[in-house]
């Protein structure tokens, strides 16, 4: 099976974090068999940075499997192959919401007709060949339809294409880490407070190295 880690880093965003998870995620794509792509470059520009996780709709229609990480997320190395956790024919996820909370979706017929009210945390996204179209981007989408449909935050606008996507073509989902054993193994760190994360990052790599000895 031909496997992608995506991966969007840009503009530097916060090195002092990005020295400590990418070793694990290099780790990890060479311990699957997968490739790396580290997406550095803006193809959106007229939208929110966020955005740019859309990519991975181009960068991986030649993969089997693809696994979109947000950039300040440590895998330990017992954590396994993520093809063996998510079935085929599935949107892997791992952590979701109402949807209504945080969009205006009372008149989007994707939503309505799809009843489930699913919104996705775009932390950590897997997803097959045949559930790729969970990273298409939205057709002649704006900032401006965008501020009518968020009622939150603005940079939610990846977590809200995910889950429009997730509506519209009526895609099943599971979770990826929906053990504890799992979390111990996959960590979103989260980056801020900056200097909370760091120690935070600092202090699991640790622990997880005095374990394995």
């Amino acid at each position: 099976m031909k496997k992608c880690l995506h991966v969007v880093y840009i503009n530097d965003y916060f090195p002092e974090l990005w020295n400590l998870t990418l070793p694990t995620i290099e780790n990890y794509a060479k311990r699957i068999g997968a490739d790396l792509n580290i997406i550095t470059e803006r193809k959106f520009p007229e939208m929110h940075i966020h955005y740019e996780k859309m990519q991975v709709w181009n960068d991986g229609k030649e993969y089997d499997a693809n696994f979109l990480l947000d950039c300040d997320i440590l895998i330990n190395d017992g954590f396994p192959d993520f093809t063996t956790i998510v079935p085929r024919g599935h949107v892997g996820f791992n952590d979701n919401y109402h949807a209504s909370n945080k969009y205006n979706i009372k008149e989007n017929i994707y939503f309505q007709r799809d009843g489930r009210d699913v919104g996705i945390a775009s932390n950590a996204v897997i997803g097959y060949k045949e559930t790729h179209d969970i990273f298409k981007p939205i057709v002649d989408f704006t900032m401006d339809k965008w501020n009518e449909i968020s009622t939150v935050r603005v940079g939610d606008i990846d977590e809200y294409v995910l889950s429009y996507n997730l509506a519209k073509y009526g895609l099943k989902y599971t979770g990826i880490t929906w053990l504890d054993w799992q979390r111990y193994y996959f960590v979103h760190l989260g980056t801020e407070p900056r200097n909370e994360c760091i120690e935070t990052a600092k202090t699991i790599l640790t622990v997880w190295k005095n374990s394995s000895k």
